[in-house]
């Protein structure tokens, strides 16, 4: 279970695990209780996806949740991950929260 909290968000580049559940009642659920610590979440109007950040162990990690079986939602999900759009609104939050 996460120990620790940090408000502001890292950079974008210093995530460097991508986590993708489908199920949001309990995948998502157990997948948050793994981190260590805890980063503020990120949801960009107009995605459809809340992504959950922390870190496990030594690992940055940004965690998803699809919300449906298939291959095209989690191949979305991960895309809206590495989209630089996101990424420099990832970037822009860090930088305003230090």
């Amino acid at each position: 279970m996460a120990q620790s909290s940090q408000e502001a968000a890292l950079a974008a580049s210093e995530y460097n695990i991508g986590w993708i559940t489908i199920k949001p009642e309990s995948e998502l659920v157990a997948a948050r209780l793994m981190l260590d610590e805890t980063h503020k979440k990120m949801q960009i109007s107009g995605l459809p996806f809340t992504y959950y950040q922390g870190k496990i162990g030594a690992h940055n990690v940004v965690i998803s949740c699809s919300g449906e079986a298939g291959k095209h939602q989690a191949a979305e999900c991960a895309v809206n991950m590495m989209r630089k759009d996101v990424q420099e609104h990832q970037d822009r939050t860090a930088e305003r929260d230090w």
